[in-house]
């Protein structure tokens, strides 16, 4: 659509013929534009995508900023005249973020239309920069307790009981890390970074980890905020933030933690399963925008999903490819991720429509009909299957790991039958070498076993 003649292109936060119309007559929304934007440029490669989408779709996300420079969940057509505003929100803020660095954004060589960028009076790198930066900074003057809540909290008559919220704060901890990388990759291009801005960054990361795990139980599972109770899909989602974090983030303290909560996670995902053993609560986010209108504030509810099916396969590959945790499993708690790796694979492959209106789509756990194919599902779907996708030796190792199992389970099964069969009705010559022939035989079947290829089933 148009917005201040200039054209734009955004997503719909739900696939759904029977409301997008409506959506599209009211408003953009920021975090489906945002969402909408990565997953194109992660079905895409530079070469073969429309350059016209991404453009169009970096002008919508400059054009959706608010002028404290964070971004709400949506915006207004006209809302150059209107009288509402909408407050920031952390999320959404990481989320818009998140999207203009996937597009070049903070690269020394920007990919795309640099004439919408003037638009906005980002001239050059220099200008990128400080963009971000701004917006770094609201973040800054908008944390609470060393995490974040979801909004600003600016019209809280008690700030001091909001308390810092897992689904904020990760985010802002993914966010804060992609600009932190982005930032050392411009460095080791000669480029120059205000030592200030890279010290802010840190440091807010480092206080974000220390509130994020103020959420931890004892148990090792993660809730939503402090005094809840354990969150399957917020400790998938602290799990996914803190094993891509470098050594230097993660202090000596927090690594038993870790193992801990990757202990608790691994208890705990059997439920993913079935509906009705994750109750609603576990995976979404409820809480109010405030809106002000002709200087009355308002309140418009947000619901924000945590899809739950996504973000524990996602936490089943990280925990995966964590060479340094996965040495502190036992045995058993091996078998159980790799179990469910193959298992969590099918189920959230389940979940994709193979056919009609919504074909490629991946379905969520709303239920009402036209909620059922929301952005984000879709979305974080796609993130792990792109993780598959670059590592797929990683994953292949770990799905193929329990067929493994069961045939050396089998194999030693028939052992035991064969040497007990012999027991029973053999002499003591023929005991020994039955025996002697099954250590030899499990030997040599060994490398057999993992030199075999399986197909994903």
């Amino acid at each position: 659509m148009k917005i201040s003649n200039k054209e734009v292109v955004h997503f719909p936060l739900f696939f759904s013929e029977q409301v997008a119309p409506n959506i599209n007559m009211e408003y953009m929304d920021s975090c489906a534009t945002a969402l909408g934007l990565i997953t194109y440029k992660l079905l895409h490669n530079t070469k073969d995508e429309e350059k016209e989408v991404v453009n169009k779709s970096i002008r919508a996300i400059l054009k959706m900023q608010n002028p404290d420079k964070s971004w709400s969940s949506v915006l207004y057509q006209g809302n150059d005249k209107q009288k509402k505003q909408l407050d920031g929100i952390i999320i959404e803020t990481c989320f818009a973020l998140n999207a203009l660095i996937e597009c070049s954004f903070l690269d020394k060589e920007y990919l795309y239309d640099e004439n919408v960028l003037t638009e906005f009076q980002i001239n050059d790198l220099s200008d990128r920069i400080n963009f971000v930066v701004e917006s770094v900074k609201w973040l800054d003057q908008n944390k609470e307790d060393n995490g974040w809540y979801y909004t600003t909290t600016k019209h809280f008559t008690e700030t001091d009981s909001i308390l810092p919220t897992a689904s904020a704060t990760i985010s802002v901890i993914n966010t804060l890390h992609q600009i932190s990388s982005k930032f050392e990759a411009l460095q080791s291009e000669n480029i120059q970074i205000k030592q200030q801005d890279f010290n802010l960054i840190k440091t807010l990361i480092h206080s974000a980890l220390k509130a994020l795990f103020d959420m931890q139980k004892s148990s090792g599972g993660f809730s939503k905020k402090r005094g809840d109770a354990e969150s399957i899909a917020q400790t998938s989602n602290a799990l996914v933030a803190l094993l891509q974090l470098e050594t230097n983030y993660i202090q000596p303290e927090f690594e038993p933690k870790i193992e801990l909560s990757i202990k608790w996670f691994l208890s705990k995902v059997n439920n993913i399963y079935d509906d009705e053993k994750v109750d609603v609560t576990d995976y979404f986010d409820e809480y109010d925008q405030i809106i002000e209108e002709e200087q009355r504030p308002l309140k418009r509810p947000i619901r924000h999903e945590t899809h739950i099916d996504s973000y524990s396969f996602l936490a089943l590959l990280s925990i995966s490819q964590s060479k340094k945790y996965m040495k502190s499993l036992s045995s058993w708690s091996r078998i159980v991720l790799y179990y469910h790796i193959k298992k969590s694979y099918h189920h959230l492959m389940k979940l994709q429509t193979d056919d009609g209106q919504f074909s490629g789509a991946f379905e969520c756990r709303r239920k009402i009909q036209s909620e059922k194919y929301p952005i984000y599902s879709t979305y974080q779907a796609i993130v792990a299957l792109k993780i598959i996708q670059n590592d797929f030796e990683t994953f292949y190792k770990s799905y193929s790991t329990m067929r493994k199992y069961y045939y050396r389970l089998g194999l030693l099964l028939l052992t035991v039958i064969v040497f007990g069969l012999v027991l029973v009705f053999g002499n003591n010559k023929s005991k020994w070498v039955v025996f002697a022939l099954s250590v030899a035989g499990n030997i040599a079947a060994q490398p057999i076993i993992q030199k075999m290829n399986f197909r994903l089933w």
